[in-house]
C-alpha cells in the first residue's frame, strides 16, 4: 500500500504537511458553515431563530 504522497508523486517534507492540514481545516470550516446555512434556511432553521428573538413566536411554532 503507497503513502499519499507516494501515490500522487509528491516529495515528502513538512511544509508540505502544514499546508495540507491547512487546506483540510479549510475545507472543513467551509462544509461546516454550508451545513448551517442549509440548515437556517429550512423551517425548523427558522423556528430556531424565532425561539431565540420570541416567545410567541416559538409557540406559534409548537416549540417550548
Amino acid at each position: 500500500m503507497q503513502t499519499f504522497h507516494e501515490f500522487f508523486g509528491l516529495q515528502y517534507n513538512s511544509i508540505n504537511k502544514v499546508i495540507f492540514l491547512y487546506l483540510v481545516a479549510l475545507l472543513l470550516a467551509l462544509l461546516a458553515l454550508f451545513v448551517i446555512n442549509r440548515l437556517l434556511r429550512m423551517p425548523i432553521g427558522s423556528a430556531w431563530e424565532a425561539g431565540g428573538e420570541d416567545e410567541i413566536a416559538c409557540r406559534a411554532v409548537c416549540l417550548n
